[in-house]
């Protein structure tokens, strides 16, 4: 039973000190503020890892407005080195 709640602890503190997740961290930050609620509420910003955010539609017309926003989400959402 220890080890479990030892192996949990140790998944939980390496998320938080993981490059990629704290660079997820930012651009769901900036995900939040930048991006209007109609949007927010049928695209989802899932995951954000080695340089490729996630993002759920809501069902495919959503999913083709994301494709159709692709470019101003890279522009906007880049991540930048973490040193």
């Amino acid at each position: 039973m220890f080890k479990n709640i030892q192996t949990a602890l140790e998944k939980v503190l390496e998320k938080h000190t993981n490059k990629d997740y704290v660079e997820y961290k930012k651009i769901r930050k900036k995900w939040k503020q930048n991006i209007e609620q109609r949007i927010q509420k049928n695209i989802k910003l899932i995951d954000f890892t080695e340089g490729t955010i996630t993002l759920k539609a809501k069902n495919t017309a959503w999913r083709n407005e994301a494709l159709f926003m692709q470019g101003q989400i890279k522009k906007n959402f880049q991540a930048q080195k973490i040193q």
